[in-house]
Formats: C-alpha cells, structure tokens, sequence
C-alpha cells in the first residue's frame, strides 16, 4: 500500500492593525481560519474586500 502525505487546509490567524499614517494600534481580534489548500488564493483575493468590509462595520458601530 502506498501512501501519499498531502495538505488538507492551512490554518490562518489574520492580524489587523489599525493605521493612522504615524502610528499602528491594535484593530480587531479574528480567531484562525482553516482554509482547504485548494481555496487559498481565492481566500487571499477575497481578504482586502473583506477587511474593508469589516472597518466600515466598526466604524458604523462606533458612530452609533
């Protein structure tokens, strides 16, 4: 019997920080995401929709 050793999925913890031109400052905490190897690029396409998505959320939140 043969055996292969493949990759499932990759575990991914973001890090976001926020910017203010001088400084960085902690941004949102985001847990890890086990993406499956063959959605890894598509997963990386997608993220800087995705974070912008998600400062204008804080944002809205933060005005309310």
């Amino acid at each position: 019997m043969t055996r292969r050793l493949r990759i499932q999925s990759i575990i991914l913890t973001p890090v976001l920080v926020w910017d203010d031109g001088e400084e960085l400052s902690p941004g949102p905490e985001l847990g890890q995401i086990s993406v499956p190897l063959s959605k890894l690029g598509e997963f990386a396409a997608g993220l800087p929709a995705e974070v912008a998505a998600l400062a204008e959320k804080v944002a809205q939140d933060d005005a309310e």
